[in-house]
């Protein structure tokens, strides 16, 4: 699978361009089809930015129907649709293709369609020009994919979530003076007249339309031995000519990040695809003007390129694993963010990984209710543990933000369900107040949680007079009756949670035993 990076991953392609995360709803309705092998042939014009194409499809009917539909952007025209070697209608709008049969399919019947297609596919964010560019030096660049590329396809496919293919060939006719790039193993390169090449790629399923993305640029290949579990791979990188040598840092810390993610969520999804990265994004400054890579990334204060993380988290968390509907998409967002302060965690400590949430800009409640969780674990292995079986859970089904709150409380020691509610539901933090209360010459120590959520009952370390003791608060004043107590000696761990601290203004004894605010 390609990935993408800005310096892009596959296998997935594995993107690191901060891409738009799947969610399960697509486009398209179930269609009655179990698709077997897709083969996408497509001659591009850098020039005048349009490309031609032929799809043939081979899937078995799973029911009798006598039409189907495949995505496809309106930006794209159809010339024909091809069955059993003769044209049959067909209606191209709101991108969906039409197709109607002669005659109806029958159940467990295997066929093959082929759809003759060209122009310009329409891009995602118009004016960025992000399909066809050119590269620092000025040569032809293309990128197609589905982040690029407006919904609905920019190739004829079924497009609904619950449909994968068994396999597909990928060909790109293009210049000889670029390579071509497609997920999957290379097969087979042609020359063709006119200085024109032939890339063909095999990949292997399961797999999804998007995970066809073809890349064309000046690119050097590079390949590096892995190894996880025992088992031996290889990582491939195609990498533009001029990025060759910066490149080479990056392609550490990736590897680097991989062994991490392996060892957090289980083996990478699509080793059966392979593991490729490819550049996929130019960057530009505030005036447009390109920006090499160097200027570009950069190790953030704990030393490694956050971006990278993220986007090669997209593999488990984005594409194998997907929310099931916009509303859900927190979920999928939380976790990767949760993934950056794990490595943070798993370089330094678990006080470096609170800091780096504290230093994210956006709103990741999400990420503070998984760290705070892990804090509340009795063992580190545990929660890994509990990790790796919901990246397996959910790699079989969609994920809904309940179904994510319902696994990690059934497998809890304790009753969260207080600590998920107001971390998910509310924008105030809970604060943990506590007061020194004078008893003649003793002083005790009384403390309480102030949260908006009832029963919130996140428990708390604190150590005064060299002494630590883990707390259980509530929103009732409770005591800490020791011997007197030195306030200079209090220390609040702040690192395994997300809150606020006040201390509330002393509390002195009256004689008659009540309290009063000094």
């Amino acid at each position: 699978m390609l990935q993408h990076f800005s310096l892009r991953q596959w296998g997935l392609w594995l993107t690191i361009v901060f891409a738009p995360i799947h969610v399960l709803a697509q486009s398209g309705s179930a269609q009655p089809v179990d698709v077997v092998h897709y083969d996408l042939e497509l001659q591009l014009d850098a020039a005048k930015q349009r490309l031609a194409g032929t799809v043939t499809v081979a899937f078995q009917a799973l029911a009798n129907v006598q039409e189907l539909s495949l995505d496809l952007h309106d930006s794209l025209k159809v010339a024909r649709a091809v069955w059993e070697g003769k044209p049959i209608p067909h209606r191209h709008e709101a991108g969906a293709l039409r197709l109607k049969f002669p005659q109806s399919l029958k159940t467990g019947e295997a066929y093959e369609l082929s759809v003759v297609f060209y122009g310009q596919p329409a891009e995602r964010y118009p004016g960025e020009e992000k399909v066809w560019r050119k590269d620092h030096f000025d040569k032809d660049w293309v990128v197609l994919n589905d982040e690029w590329v407006m919904e609905s396809g920019w190739w004829p496919a079924f497009r609904y979530q619950q449909e994968s293919a068994d396999s597909a060939h990928i060909h790109v006719i293009f210049p000889r003076d670029a390579m071509a790039v497609a997920p999957g193993t290379l097969q087979q390169l042609e020359n063709r007249p006119g200085g024109f090449q032939r890339w063909t790629y095999l990949l292997e399923g399961p797999l999804h339309p998007r995970d066809i993305e073809v890349y064309v640029g000046d690119y050097v290949r590079m390949r590096e031995p892995y190894t996880q579990g025992g088992r031996p791979r290889v990582l491939t990188y195609y990498i533009l000519a001029y990025h060759h040598s910066f490149s080479a840092e990056y392609l550490v810390q990736q590897r680097r990040m991989l062994a991490f993610l392996e060892q957090a969520f289980g083996p990478y999804p699509y080793w059966h695809q392979g593991y490729t990265w490819v550049e996929s994004s130019p960057f530009y400054d505030q005036q447009g003007h390109q920006r090499s890579a160097s200027e570009v990334f950069s190790n953030n204060k704990w030393g490694f390129d956050a971006g990278l993380l993220h986007d090669l988290s997209r593999a488990w968390f984005g594409r194998n694993i997907q929310a099931a509907s916009e509303t859900d998409l927190w979920v999928i967002n939380a976790i990767r963010v949760y993934i950056e302060a794990m490595y943070v965690q798993h370089l330094y400590d678990q006080k470096a990984a609170r800091e780096y949430l504290d230093a994210q800009a956006q709103d990741n409640r999400g990420a503070w209710m998984l760290f705070t969780l892990s804090s509340l674990t009795p063992d580190w292995e545990i929660w890994q543990d509990m990790l790796r079986e919901m990246s397996d859970t959910f790699s079989e089904e969609p994920l809904t933000g309940k179904a994510f709150k319902e696994f990690f409380a059934s497998r809890m020691a304790e009753d969260y369900e207080p600590v998920f509610n107001q971390y998910l539901h509310y924008e105030e933090l809970p604060i943990f107040e506590y007061r020194f209360v004078k008893h003649g010459k003793k002083t005790d120590f009384e403390y309480r949680w102030r949260a908006i959520e009832p029963g919130f009952n996140l428990p708390i370390t604190i150590a005064v007079e060299a002494e630590t003791y883990r707390l259980s608060p509530t929103k009732e004043w409770q005591a800490l009756h020791e011997k007197s107590l030195n306030p200079k000696t209090l220390s609040i761990d702040m690192h395994t949670g997300w809150f606020e601290v006040h201390e509330v203004t002393e509390v002195k004894k009256k004689k008659n035993g009540k309290r009063r605010n000094g």
